[in-house]
């Protein structure tokens, strides 16, 4: 996407990923997320919180 973005006009570069880590809440703009770690039979799957405006929507691993 970086290299593209050159010839894009109005392009969005983003920036490099975080790692998630059970219980270590994360801000993206005006979201809290909050990672959680599920048994699943998908290795190191996590289920989120995300929160904002006062208001949280729980998302499980599917």
């Amino acid at each position: 996407m970086r290299a593209a973005a050159d010839f894009i006009p109005d392009a969005v570069v983003l920036n490099a990923a975080q790692h998630l880590e059970h219980g270590k809440s994360m801000q993206l703009g005006p979201f809290a997320i909050l990672p959680r770690l599920v048994d699943h039979s998908g290795f190191d799957a996590y289920a989120t919180e995300i929160e904002a405006d006062g208001k949280r929507l729980f998302i499980p691993a599917i």
